[in-house]
């Protein structure tokens, strides 16, 4: 599903040290390399170093609850405060999803041309984008909740993860406490509850 698809991206993003907008977009290609002929590949790979010749990367069509969780904060200023509460800029893997947070909560009032104003040149670029695009408002609440699932959720994989690592070279009494904090996370991880379904919204500019 989706939002698990996500979660494997954005590890793999990290391990291998790329962005996820890169890694989903070569993905991508690679899927359709697979279904397209050689000649229609080679043309289409001609074209991206084309499109990609302003040495920006663009978001890729893939639905990322980071960029949904910014977005839907940027059009829903009062749920800004709840939110900060819970995560930081430090939490998101994308540079400049983190840098458009961290404005967002330390300026929440701010207008939207002075905000853009404030954030460096590819973080203002895809900011523009995001206030641009108005979808799914009738449902801001719980896209906002399932984006913090989401979060947590990572952290406690990542934490499974680094705990699993430690197992390798812990003694007995060492691995007796390492169990009983993986059984701990497992519950909390559970506590949570499935990964939500998420859905594409089209692009909708915000009404004057």
């Amino acid at each position: 599903d989706p939002i698990t698809r996500g979660l494997y991206v954005a590890r793999a993003a990290e391990v291998v040290g790329v962005s996820e907008d890169v890694l989903q977009r070569e993905l991508s290609h690679g899927s359709r390399s697979q279904r397209e002929a050689a000649p229609a590949a080679s043309t289409r790979e001609s074209g991206d170093r084309h499109v990609g010749s302003d040495n920006r990367r663009r978001p890729s069509g893939q639905l990322s609850p980071e960029r949904e969780l910014v977005r839907l904060l940027l059009h829903r200023r009062h749920e800004i405060e709840g939110v900060a509460e819970q995560i930081g800029p430090e939490n998101f893997r994308e540079p400049w999803l983190a840098q458009i947070f961290g404005r967002l909560v330390a300026a929440p009032d701010e207008s939207v041309e002075s905000l853009a104003n404030s954030l460096d040149e590819e973080a203002a670029h895809f900011f523009n984008e995001l206030a641009e695009n108005s979808g799914g408002l009738e449902e801001f609440r719980k896209i906002i909740k399932d984006s913090v699932f989401m979060f947590r959720q990572r952290e406690i994989d990542d934490k499974m993860r680094d705990l699993d690592e430690q197992l390798t070279f812990a003694d007995q009494s060492m691995k007796d406490k390492i169990n009983l904090e993986k059984d701990r996370l497992q519950e909390e991880r559970q506590t949570l509850g499935a990964p939500r379904a998420w859905k594409q919204f089209r692009r909708t500019k915000p009404q004057r």
